[in-house]
């Protein structure tokens, strides 16, 4: 019986944390943008310049950009820091 009543206890203990998560969704999505957007600022010209390419976001009707990640592909060609 002790781990039934530990078993709700873990489970109201992952639905405060949940809950207080979805309270600041909005702040923390706004954040994660921002940084996002810092990223893919301060590598354009790293873009320009051939050595990487930045993420492609398509932003339709129906979708959201959630910033989950950043990333890029680097241009193997353009540099001798690759390998193989």
């Amino acid at each position: 019986m002790a781990g039934y009543w530990f078993f709700i206890f873990t489970r109201r203990t992952d639905l405060a944390f949940l809950w207080a998560q979805l309270e600041e969704a909005e702040q923390i999505t706004k954040q994660r943008l921002d940084i996002w957007d810092e990223y893919h600022k301060l590598l354009e010209p790293l873009e320009n310049h051939g050595l990487l390419r930045r993420p492609i976001i398509q932003n339709t009707v129906n979708t959201m950009h959630i910033c989950i990640m950043f990333y890029y592909l680097k241009n193997c060609n353009a540099t001798k820091y690759c390998t193989e």
